[in-house]
């Protein structure tokens, strides 16, 4: 039985986004949200769920939350940092499987984090990583189209995208992988066949906040569905 330790790193440095893990977010704040989020998953105990932080503000909301606090060094906490660096965790934490959960997604639901828990636990894979699926024309700089048209060439010239090969985007949410293979390689996934597995997720879960107007955006649609979720339950 694959047993999986939960890790969410954060730090107080984000340049595009001030205090982004901190700062108010629908009555309370991403770090929080994701914390409370892991902690409902029903396929992680709560004595493997860990918060990796240097600053004292961010290990005050892991120490609110109930959730194992692993001590991160200062140097990790900066860009660009060696893999040997950022995941020192796995030669200091037992475990031999890890899923990061990404806290600057506040869409995503613990449906679709249990949903990728049990997809790893059951199939033969070595790693996984969400992806959304993008069924649309995809070019390089020169104008070459990327992705495969299976149709005929009248119906390419009419972008048409029910026959295009759709590609797979990083959706940066959810990173499950075998620490053994981290402890070797330094590295998640190989980035051979299936290592990582793409697992998709559904394209309105997957809004990782970069810059400021996605956060009000991402606020907005979280409350709405706070309020929608409140009203059906209270009928």
């Amino acid at each position: 039985m694959k047993e999986l330790t939960c890790l969410i790193a954060a730090r107080l440095g984000s340049e595009r986004v001030k205090n982004k893990m901190l700062r108010p977010f629908a009555d309370s704040c991403l770090l929080e949200i994701a914390l409370r989020k892991v902690l409902r998953s029903k396929h992680l105990s709560p004595a493997r769920i860990y918060l990796s932080a240097y600053d004292e503000e961010i290990k005050a909301i892991g120490r609110k939350v109930g959730v194992q606090i692993y001590n991160r060094s200062e140097a990790s906490t900066h860009e660009p940092v060696a893999p040997q660096v950022i995941w020192s965790y796995v030669n200091e934490i037992r475990g031999d499987h890890f899923i990061n959960i990404n806290a600057c997604n506040a869409l995503l639901s613990v449906e679709t984090i249990d949903r990728a828990i049990e997809f790893y636990k059951k199939e033969p894979i070595r790693s996984l990583f969400s992806v959304v699926k993008r069924p649309n024309f995809f070019f390089d700089k020169e104008s070459h189209l990327v992705n495969r048209f299976n149709g005929e060439e009248k119906y390419k010239r009419t972008i048409e995208t029910k026959m295009i090969e759709p590609l797979y985007e990083a959706a940066h949410s959810i990173y499950i992988w075998d620490a053994g293979f981290m402890r070797k390689e330094w590295a998640m996934w190989s980035f051979t066949k299936n290592d990582p597995y793409l697992f998709e997720i559904p394209i309105e879960e997957s809004f990782d906040i970069d810059y400021p107007w996605q956060f009000e955006l991402a606020e907005a649609i979280y409350k709405q569905r706070r309020s929608s979720e409140t009203h059906a339950l209270s009928r």
